[in-house]
């Protein structure tokens, strides 16, 4: 499903026409990805948001970098020592005391349209102790479900995680490039 850069194209624009003059937020996490690799990947569509966006390419990190505690402490703004999620699954999590950033948008202003598209089930559903993104989002979808919720969402946070699966599998090969630029075709 080509949400990544369909949805990037046109989430902040009117009728993917003029940019939209209201303030919106997107967040893409693309799990695993070297910086030094997507330098020399080819990928238009995050150069593009790179060039006008904000890119973090180095990102120090003051817990060991598992999944599940790092996207805990991304979604949230906060530690592991607050949200409680040290380890590689969601156990013992206190995301009511401190929830994803979508949610706070929810419970600040329940006007405001928030989306959520992954493609790890656990982060937005029960699975394995999950989820991380509470169902007060108004649209949580998976790669391999559903479309909608997109067009005039205000906060928006989109997971690949495929380049990182890969990466485990083959290490830094021509197979985790080619992820990386599939990531860019999302």
């Amino acid at each position: 499903m080509a949400v990544f850069g369909w949805a990037t194209a046109c989430l902040f624009t009117t009728a993917c026409g003029e940019p939209s003059k209201e303030k919106k937020v997107l967040v893409i996490g693309i799990d695993g990805v070297r910086p030094d690799v997507l330098a020399k990947a080819n990928t238009p569509n995050i150069d593009a948001l790179v060039a006008d966006g904000t890119f973090a390419g180095r990102v120090e990190s003051k817990v060991q970098t598992w999944s599940v505690p790092a996207w805990s402490s991304i979604a949230t703004g906060v530690w592991p020592a607050k949200h409680l999620v040290t380890s590689n699954d969601f156990t013992g999590h206190d995301y009511a005391a401190y929830p994803d950033f979508l949610t706070r948008i929810e419970l600040v202003n329940p006007e405001l349209s928030t989306f959520v598209v992954l493609d790890w089930p656990p982060l937005g559903t029960g699975d394995s102790g999950g989820p991380l993104f509470s169902d007060m989002i108004d649209a949580k979808l998976t790669f391999d479900g559903g479309d909608g919720g997109y067009e005039t969402a205000d906060a928006a946070f989109i997971y690949i995680g495929n380049p990182d699966v890969v990466a485990h599998d083959t290490g830094v090969s021509a197979e985790y490039r080619a992820a990386i630029e599939a990531a860019d075709g999302h």
